[in-house]
């Protein structure tokens, strides 16, 4: 029995088949390391690995929690990542973490760093505390204080004293509703009938005294420009006056000058009391010899 001879369509399909599978997971591959290099570029980014960084130092007492890579955040916000850890000689640890260049000036040598911890995930970050300063004098590589966040003990007092403030709420609003509330809403209608009276006074005499202060407003601005307007037609005859009234005292000045000197000249009596008294001639002596 003789054997059939395949068809050139499958041939062709087999051969197309063999061809293609190569390049689809040459395809695949590349799409997959592709998409492995995003992510960590992607990461690296967001680790501040393409810009440039603030290098800052901190030594805590404990650094319970933290582990390279926690959060370092900045009023609420993450600026930065914990780099290494380092056990001192004195058992404090030395923590290093990195912050964005551009948040310099926003954080400086003068920033506080505490420890917190988030209350639902439970993991610790560093929390900084802004501390502005001029830009130019924040260096690339600097420490900061360590001041500690708030402990529980400090959170159970806290609790404590709002826990009294409500009981004397709780109190006052007893003593409240027992009798001192009845007095108090008693006071409260009674000042809230006056109000109600002066209202109606109010209304029913402000129409009438406002359109006569509008009447009396209309007639003063009619006025004061019936006035603008005269003051504005006078100017010129004033300045003329005035200046006619200049040449007239002039005027007056040199005759007033002129007179003074006519006088001089006919009354000697007056030139006598300008240039003062003069003794009246002695009488003859009855001795002497009258003159020939």
């Amino acid at each position: 029995m003789s054997m059939s001879a395949p068809s050139p369509l499958v041939s062709w399909s087999q051969r197309l088949r063999s061809r293609v599978r190569p390049m689809l997971t040459l395809l695949f591959l590349g799409g997959g390391g592709s998409l492995l290099l995003g992510l960590v570029a992607l990461t690296a980014h967001r680790q501040g690995a393409f810009e440039r960084q603030l290098h800052i130092r901190l030594m805590v007492p404990d650094a319970s929690g933290l582990h390279p890579g926690s959060r370092v955040t900045l009023s609420g916000v993450q600026v930065g990542v914990l780099r290494e850890l380092a056990v001192q000689p004195d058992g404090r640890v030395l923590l290093h973490f990195t912050v964005p260049e551009q948040y310099r000036g926003v954080v400086s040598p003068a920033s506080v760093v505490s420890i917190g911890q988030d209350v639902l995930m439970g993991d610790r970050r560093l929390l900084v505390q802004a501390a502005p300063a001029p830009a130019a004098s924040v260096p690339d590589r600097f420490q900061v204080r360590f001041g500690s966040a708030d402990t529980l003990e400090d959170l159970l007092r806290q609790a404590r004293g709002s826990l009294r403030r409500i009981d004397t709420l709780v109190l006052t609003a007893g003593r409240l509703s027992d009798g001192e509330l009845a007095p108090s809403l008693q006071q409260l209608r009674r000042s809230l009938q006056r109000a109600d009276v002066v209202s109606t006074t109010l209304a029913r005499e402000l129409p009438p005294t406002a359109a006569t202060l509008r009447g009396t407003g209309r007639e003063a601005m009619a006025a004061s420009t019936e006035l603008a307007l005269t003051l504005r037609q006078l100017r010129p005859q004033l300045s003329s006056a005035l200046q006619k009234l200049d040449v007239s005292a002039e005027e007056a000045q040199e005759i007033l000058q002129w007179l003074n000197a006519l006088i001089d000249k006919l009354d000697p009596l007056r030139r006598l009391e300008r240039t003062g008294p003069q003794s009246p001639p002695a009488p003859p002596s009855p001795s002497a010899p009258p003159p020939g």
